[in-house]
This record gives C-alpha cells, sequence and structure tokens, in this order.
C-alpha cells in the first residue's frame, strides 16, 4: 500500500520495522540453536492497526499533549515456538524505545517524514529545530489564513509503536482495551507540516495492510510487503488514519461519523468540562462548532483542564514557598515549561520543609549552633544534617528515658525500704536498668500482696473467733498468708451453712411442735443438722396433711347439714374415707342442683300467687300450692285455663253491651238499616260503628 502524496509514513515504518526484526532474528536464531537447536517456526504479522493518540511527556522530539500516530503491531505465532517469539518482541520492544529503528528507518529512508520514534526513543528535538506543539483552540473551527503558518511536508511526525504477540492455540486474545496485555508499548506521531500542504493534507489517507500484505516471521527473516510490493484495496474496517502526513494536526483530519450513544457521552463530558474549565463559550455553542470532531473538542477542553489544574498547582506551590516572583510572571516566563517550572517549585517546597524540619530538631535538641549556622556549614549535605539531628533526638529521648527509670527505681527503693540504697542497686544494675526496674516492680507488688492477705486474715478472725489470735495465726503461716486466707475463708463459708440450717430447723419446730425445743434437737443432732431438718420437714408434710382432711371433713358435715342427702355425715366419712375430695364434689353437685330447684320452685309459686289473685278461685294460694305440692305445673296451667276462661266471658259480656248500645242508637238515629244488619257488617268493629252512630 502507498500512502497519498508521497509521504510513505507507514511504507517505511512497516518496512523498517521488518529489517530490524530480520537483525534482531539473527542473533535470537543463533541464541536458538547453542541452545536446543530448534529452528523458529513460522510466526504470522497481522494487519497494523494505526490511531491517533495525545503524545506522552517525555519524548525528545514531540511537545506533550500533541496528537502523535500509534502503530499496533499483531503477531500469530506457533505454541510451540511462543516463548522464542516473546524474546523476539521483548528485543524490538527495547530496540525500538532505545531509537534503533529510528535509525534504521533513516539509514534506509532518508526523505522519510519520519522525524522521531519510541517512547522515549530517538528523533530530532523539536526545541532546536523550533517545532512549537500546535495546539488548536476548542473555540474555532475555522481554517487558517493564507498568511499563517501551516504544515508542512517535512513536519515533525512521532510514531508510537505497539507489540503485542498471541499464540495460535487462541489461549490469549489481544484487545487494545485490554489492561493485562503481556506488553504494550506506545509510540506517538505528530506533524506539523506547511501551510501549502494543508489542504492536500486533509485529503490523505491512510489505510492498513489488508489479509494480502501480513508479514511472514518464518526462520531467520521477516518480509514485510506494502502497496508498492502488492497492491490491494482491502483494509481492516475501523482501522483507517485520515491525514497521515498532517497527523498532528487535528483541526485538518476527516473523522467518521460517531455513533449516537457515543454522542450522548461526549455530549455530557463536553458540559461537564465546559463547567469545570469555565471556558469563554456555552457546550452547546462548542458542540456547535466542532460538530462532527466532538472527540477533538474533548480532547482540546481536556488539554485546557489540565493545564489550568497546572496553573492552579503553580498558583498554589508559589504561594506557599513564598516564590520571590508572583505565579502569572513565573508562567509567563516559563510558557510552554511548565513542568519544568513545577519541578523547581517542587524542589524549593522540599527544600523549604526540610529547612523547616531542621529548625525543629534544632529546638528539639540545642546541639549547640543555631539553625542558620549548621545550615551554612552542611550546605548542600542537608539530609545528613536531619540525620545527625535525628540520631542527637534519639540519643536524647533514650537519656531521658534512663532518668525517668532512675527515678521510678529510686521511688520503689523507698516504699519498698530495702536495706541497699538506690545509688548502690543503680550501680550494681549499671546497664541493666530495665532488670532493676523489673524486679523491684515485682517486689512492691508481692508486699501489696502480702500486706491485703494479713488485713483479710485480722478481718476473718474478728468475724469467726477460731480460737486463735490474728497474730499467732500469722507466725503460724508465715509465708504462707495466701493460704491462711483460703482456709479461713472456707471455715467462713461453713459456719455461714451451719447457720442457715439452724435457721431452719428453728422455723420448723415452731411449725411442728415436735415435744422439744430447737436447741434439744440441734444439741442431739450436732454435726447431723441435714437429717434433723429432713425427719421435721417428713412431720411437717403430714401434720398439713392431717389439718387438710380435718378441713375436708368439716366441709362434708356442712354439706350434709345443707343438703340432707339420706345419710349422716359420718356415715358417707367412713364409705368416702381417703376419698373425702369426691365426696364433697358430691355434694357440692347436689347441693347445686337442690338450690337450682328451689329456686325454680319459688318462681313457680309466685306465679301460682298471682294467677289466685287474678282468678279468685275460691281457695287461697297456700292451701292450693299444699294441694300441689310437687305439682306446681299442673296448678299454673289449670289456673292459666280458669283466667283465660274468665277473658273470654268478659269479651262476651262486653260484646252483648257493645250490641245493646248499636240497638239503641239505631232506634234513635235511624240510619235506614237494622241493629242487626250494621252489627253483621261491622261484625268485630263495634267500637267504629258506635262512633259513627254517635255522630
Amino acid at each position: 500500500m502507498t500512502n497519498e502524496d508521497e509521504n510513505d509514513i507507514l511504507s517505511h515504518a512497516i518496512k523498517g520495522f521488518g529489517l530490524l526484526a530480520n537483525e534482531l532474528m539473527v542473533t535470537l536464531r543463533t541464541r536458538s540453536l547453542r541452545g536446543d537447536r530448534r529452528d523458529l517456526q513460522v510466526a504470522e504479522l497481522k494487519p497494523v492497526q494505526v490511531s491517533d493518540i495525545a503524545c506522552p511527556d517525555g519524548l525528545p522530539y514531540a511537545p506533550p499533549q500533541t496528537f502523535c500516530i500509534k502503530f499496533v503491531f499483531e503477531f500469530r505465532t506457533d505454541p510451540e515456538s511462543e516463548s522464542l517469539t516473546r524474546s523476539l518482541i521483548i528485543e524490538l520492544e527495547d530496540s525500538i524505545n532505545e531509537g534503533m529503528l529510528y535509525d534504521v528507518i533513516k539509514t534506509n529512508y532518508p526523505e522519510t517524514f519520519i522525524k522521531g520514534m519510541g517512547s522515549p526513543g530517538k528523533g530530532v528535538d523539536y526545541r532546536n529545530n523550533n517545532i512549537a506543539a500546535l495546539e488548536v483552540q476548542p473555540n474555532s473551527s475555522d481554517p487558517p489564513d493564507e498568511e499563517d503558518e501551516g504544515l508542512s511536508a517535512t513536519s515533525l511526525i512521532i510514531i508510537i509503536i505497539c507489540v503485542v504477540c498471541i499464540p495460535i492455540a487462541g489461549l490469549a486474545i489481544y484487545s487494545r482495551h485490554k489492561k493485562n496485555e503481556d506488553r504494550e508499548r506506545m509510540f506517538r506521531l505528530a506533524a506539523y507540516n506547511a501551510k501549502k500542504d494543508l489542504e492536500a493534507a486533509n485529503q490523505a489517507a491512510v489505510e492498513l495492510p489488508g489479509d494480502d500484505e501480513q508479514s511472514v516471521l518464518s526462520g531467520s527473516f521477516v518480509d514485510v510487503h506494502d502497496d508498492n510490493d502488492k497492491p490491494t484495496s482491502r483494509s481492516a474496517a475501523g482501522s483507517s488514519l485520515a491525514a497521515m502526513g498532517a497527523a498532528g494536526a487535528a483541526a485538518t483530519m476527516p473523522r467518521s461519523a460517531v455513533p449516537t450513544d457515543d454522542k450522548a457521552e461526549i455530549r455530557r463530558s463536553v458540559k461537564q468540562l465546559v463547567d469545570e474549565t469555565k471556558a469563554p463559550k456555552s457546550a452547546d455553542q462548542l458542540l456547535a462548532t466542532y460538530s462532527g470532531r466532538e472527540e477533538e473538542l474533548v480532547s482540546h477542553l481536556n488539554n485546557m483542564k489540565a493545564k489550568q489544574s497546572k496553573g492552579n498547582e503553580i498558583r498554589s506551590l508559589v504561594e506557599k514557598t513564598n516564590a520571590p516572583k508572583g505565579a502569572d510572571e513565573l508562567m509567563a516566563a516559563y510558557a510552554g515549561r511548565e513542568d519544568e517550572l513545577l519541578s523547581h517549585l517542587k524542589k524549593m517546597e522540599a527544600k523549604q520543609d526540610q529547612k523547616a524540619e531542621i529548625v525543629s530538631l534544632v529546638a528539639a535538641t540545642s546541639p549547640g549552633k543555631s539553625a542558620e549556622e549548621l545550615l551554612a556549614a552542611y550546605a548542600g549535605r542537608e539530609e545528613e544534617l536531619i540525620k545527625n539531628l535525628k540520631k542527637m533526638q534519639a540519643s536524647q529521648m533514650r537519656a531521658s528515658q534512663l532518668d525517668l527509670k532512675k527515678e521510678s527505681i529510686r521511688n520503689l527503693v523507698d516504699e519498698i525500704a530495702l536495706p541497699k540504697s538506690a545509688d548502690v542497686l543503680l550501680s550494681t544494675y549499671e546497664g541493666r536498668e530495665d532488670a532493676l526496674l523489673n524486679n523491684l516492680t515485682k517486689m512492691k507488688s508481692t508486699q501489696e500482696l502480702k500486706s491485703s492477705q494479713r488485713a483479710s486474715v485480722r478481718s476473718l478472725v474478728d468475724e469467726m473467733k477460731p480460737g486463735k489470735s490474728a497474730e499467732e495465726l500469722l507466725a503460724t503461716y508465715e509465708g504462707r498468708e495466701g493460704e491462711l486466707v483460703r482456709n479461713l475463708e472456707k471455715m467462713k463459708s461453713k459456719q455461714e451453712l451451719k447457720s442457715s440450717k439452724q435457721a431452719s430447723v428453728r422455723t420448723l419446730v415452731d411449725d411442728t411442735n415436735p415435744g422439744k425445743s430447737a436447741e434439744e434437737l440441734l444439741a442431739l443432732y450436732d454435726g447431723r443438722e441435714d437429717e434433723l431438718i429432713k425427719n421435721l420437714e417428713k412431720m411437717k408434710s403430714k401434720q398439713e396433711r392431717e389439718s387438710l382432711k380435718v378441713e375436708k371433713h368439716q366441709s362434708v358435715r356442712q354439706l350434709v347439714d345443707e343438703t340432707n342427702p339420706g345419710k349422716s355425715a359420718e356415715e358417707l366419712l367412713a364409705m368416702y374415707d381417703g376419698k373425702e375430695d369426691d365426696l364433697i364434689k358430691n355434694l357440692t353437685k347436689m347441693k347445686m342442683k337442690q338450690e337450682k330447684t328451689a329456686e325454680l320452685k319459688a318462681i313457680k309459686q309466685q306465679s301460682v300467687r298471682a294467677l289466685v289473685d287474678e282468678n279468685n278461685p275460691g281457695k287461697s294460694a297456700e292451701e292450693l300450692l299444699a294441694m300441689y305440692d310437687g305439682k306446681e305445673d299442673a296448678l299454673i296451667k289449670n289456673l292459666e285455663k280458669m283466667k283465660a276462661k274468665q277473658e273470654n266471658k268478659q269479651k262476651d259480656t262486653l260484646k252483648s253491651s257493645k250490641q245493646e248500645s248499636v240497638r239503641a242508637l239505631v232506634d234513635g238515629v235511624n240510619p235506614g238499616k237494622s241493629a242487626e244488619e250494621l252489627l253483621t257488617m261491622y261484625e268485630g268493629k263495634e267500637d267504629d260503628l258506635i262512633k259513627n252512630l254517635t255522630k
């Protein structure tokens, strides 16, 4: 493949890469033959991938953040020779980054437009050739005027090359976005062409080699083809780079359409960057100006943001270091060399921090000279001065700690009242003060424990009166005070338990009244208080059962008196001996039944008295109740029948009276119908008839 406008950059890069690979292959093959004597197997060079990127810092032939070109050379190799191919790739990477590929290309193609290669690589120093970084301002998309400086065919081009190895077996698949690739190197391309070639550069396009343009790596040579050897119209999708001859001028590079989703993301990024950088134009204005070149706009805004960030950092450092010149003055003096200015300011900050640390250490250690005197004496050796002052500080701290330890030792000696003085002990334990302090601390703890134990002994002796005084016991148990305390506590526990049992015995004796006093029983059962308590509890239980039986007998007698069951209480108690609860239950049911029957009988008697008062049957209610005792229901039924007859008779009498009234009224008013006819018509409605006739 051939580039347009005779700027065979891609062809030179591919062929130069093949020549360098051949040179390195000879060396690797020689090593291989000295080892296991296996030849390198065939390795395929896939189509080269090309993309434009921002130039990294540290390139000697290109200013940072201008546009570079990234070439990706991808090998497909046989797994059996993978390790040897990897060795070749490592050698290629190191050689390219050392500038060997640039030397090969310049030797074989002296007229090439390539002016630098590798990272950091090798190339023409842009500062010595008056090549300034081209930065397309984001607020203008207009082409430069005819008189402006433009891009020429001899402009600087930077190439970044990345080499990747992928086994044929498919164990790893290359992806330029994959984070864990074995090795990835980036080499960048930036071109500054004169304006006379600007329009031609806009038309130029570089197509990547297709399947027919793959390089074959075999044995000891690499054969690289380009369009001059085998023309082809095929190219990898999405792998073309417009304006290869003027790769550095993003404003002149045609771009493919951006997908809708990507545009939305870019729009969000632009709005965010405009807010962060406070750009003079709004996001919508910039997006309209850079329509179709949104990625270029994002790149410019990122550059602006980075530049602003550096400016802010410079201002912060100038303020912090109190630099003799202002931030604006320094940035104007270091225009285009802001990183160098930052480096100087950071060094100044570090030096000031060193001085502050030295002043602090001098104040802490009082070495006999002022901080200024020491700084003058150690000019250029400040780190050594700091190290010495820290050593002095550590030594002083150790001495101070030793003084504190000695003071603690003297205090402990006074408290413990040892036969030797503190000075004698310090002299004996010189250099071993920690051991002496530890021993004295233990001795003090032992004394405090012994004193506490002796106090406990005296308190326990006062409580229990064991038969000997506390001093006698302490003399007997000298050095074994802990054992004495434990024995006295056991004795106290036993005494407390015995006192508790004696109290229980006295309570049980009061409850059971066994015939002897509690003191007599305690004397008889001395040492066997548990047995005495058990016997008294049995006696109490028996007495409670007997008392409960008496209460049950009393309940039976009372129920018999109330219910009169036909047998005496004594007969029933003899029959239900041991089953008094059942007897009480049965008698209670009988009582409840009798009470219910009596209540119902009283209600019936009341009904009888009421009916007798209404009917006046010729006998009194008491006489009838005596005659119908137990048959009150039949008596009530008869009385209700009598009442019904009397009520019917009264109704007939009332009806006859109404009929007589009707006849009398008919005779008086002569309504046109006879009384009998009217009575027939008003059967059961005689009151209405009388009312009408009365009107």
